[in-house]
C-alpha cells in the first residue's frame, strides 16, 4: 500500500515562444519543475530541443490540435484540412475544431508531432494534449474521440498519456489540477489536503517580458494566460518557500520515469 505523498510539477507549452522557453528551463534548473513538453508544431520547438539535448531535460509531446492566440499561430504538420482554418492555421479552440475535425487525421498529425520531436533527436516521455484537460467535467462526451485518438496513438510509440481517465478517475493520479491563476495560499491549502498517493500539479513558466506579452492583444481574454500568470508559476516553483512547505508536508517530488515505476510500467 502506497504511504508516501509523491508530487509531478509540469509545465505546458515548450516551444510557444522564446520567454516560454526560457522560463522552462528556469524551472528545471532553479526551481521544482520535474516534467515539461514540446508543442512540436510551434515555431519555437528548435530552441527547445536545442536546450532539451543541452541540458538532458526530461520533455514529453503536448498534442496540439488549438492554438489560441491572437499574434502568432501555427498549423498542423500534416496539413490535413479538417484540422485547420482556410489559412493553413490551427483553430482557436476546440469549439469550432470539433465542426470539421476527421479522427483519422487527429490520429495522424499525432503521430506526426511525435515524430518531429523523435526525428529532431529527443526521446519523449509522455504525452499530454493542449487545451484539452482530463475529461473529468460536463460535456467532456464530446472530446472522448480524440482522448481515444490520443491513447491510442501514444501506446504505438509506447508512451503514457497523463491525462487518461479510467471509470472518471485519474489513470495515472489521485489528484491533479492546474496552479495557473491560483495564488501560493491557494495552491498551499489545495496540496495541504492530500493523504498519501500520487499528484500532478500543471504549470506554464514564461517570462513576463515584451516577447510573451505581445502573443495577443490586452484587450482579449486569452491575454490572461501570456505573460503574468506565467511568471507567477515560475516564481512560485522557484521559490523556497514552496520549497520548504513541500519538505515539512513530506511531498516527495517525481518524474515520468518515477511516475512510471510507480505504477510498475
Amino acid at each position: 500500500m502506497m504511504d508516501k505523498k509523491y508530487l509531478l510539477i509540469t509545465s505546458d507549452d515548450f516551444a510557444i515562444s522564446h520567454s516560454v522557453n526560457q522560463g522552462i528551463l528556469q524551472g528545471f534548473q532553479h526551481g521544482l519543475l520535474k516534467s515539461s513538453n514540446f508543442m512540436a508544431a510551434a515555431p519555437w520547438l528548435p530552441e527547445a530541443v536545442r536546450l532539451t539535448k543541452q541540458h538532458d531535460l526530461p520533455i514529453g509531446v503536448h498534442l496540439t490540435l488549438t492554438c489560441e492566440w491572437t499574434n502568432m499561430s501555427c498549423g498542423p504538420i500534416s496539413g490535413a484540412t479538417s484540422l485547420c482554418n482556410e489559412l493553413g492555421y490551427f483553430y482557436s479552440s476546440y469549439e469550432e475544431l470539433l465542426t470539421t475535425l476527421n479522427i483519422e487525421d487527429v490520429k495522424n498529425e499525432y503521430r506526426a508531432q511525435i515524430k518531429r520531436v523523435i526525428n529532431s533527436g529527443v526521446t519523449p516521455t509522455h504525452v499530454e494534449t493542449h487545451m484539452l484537460p482530463e475529461l473529468l467535467f460536463n460535456g467532456s462526451e464530446a472530446y472522448q474521440p480524440i482522448a481515444q485518438a490520443v491513447e491510442e496513438v501514444a501506446s504505438e510509440f509506447g508512451l503514457i498519456y497523463t491525462y487518461a481517465v479510467d471509470n472518471d478517475r485519474l489513470k495515472y493520479f489521485n489528484d491533479s489540477f492546474t496552479m495557473t491563476h491560483m495564488s501560493f495560499e491557494q495552491i498551499t491549502e489545495r496540496l495541504s489536503n492530500y493523504q498519501s498517493g500520487i499528484y500532478h500539479i500543471i504549470g506554464h513558466c514564461a517570462l513576463d517580458d515584451t516577447e510573451q506579452n505581445a502573443l495577443s492583444l490586452p484587450e482579449e481574454p486569452v491575454y490572461r494566460w501570456a505573460a503574468k500568470c506565467r511568471q507567477q508559476d515560475l516564481d512560485i516553483i522557484r521559490s523556497e518557500a514552496f520549497k520548504t512547505f513541500l519538505e515539512i508536508n513530506n511531498f516527495e517530488l517525481i518524474g515520468i520515469k518515477e511516475l512510471l515505476e510507480l505504477h510498475n510500467l
